[in-house]
């Protein structure tokens, strides 16, 4: 959870990469479904600067990297 914050820092503020509000907002989303503390008020704040395009990539974005109901950490589904 640490790590999907600290990228979704990265990003909010483009340290090395180009500033993405919304790769930002998904990343903080995952930290904070995975319980990272300050993740929800980041999410919140940062979310809240997005107009409806921006909102709609971070929500795409965030599902296709949310862990599944049954897979591994990896990403790997059961047979």
């Amino acid at each position: 959870a640490e790590a999907q914050f600290l990228v979704g820092r990265v990003y909010e503020a483009g340290l090395g990469v180009a500033a993405d509000p919304s790769e930002a907002v998904a990343w903080m989303a995952l930290a904070a479904l995975q319980g990272h503390a300050g993740a929800l008020a980041a999410v919140e704040a940062a979310g809240a600067k997005l107009d409806g395009d921006q909102l709609e990539r971070a929500t795409r974005l965030a599902a296709v990297r949310a862990p599944r109901s049954g897979a591994d950490p990896l990403g790997v589904q059961p047979r």
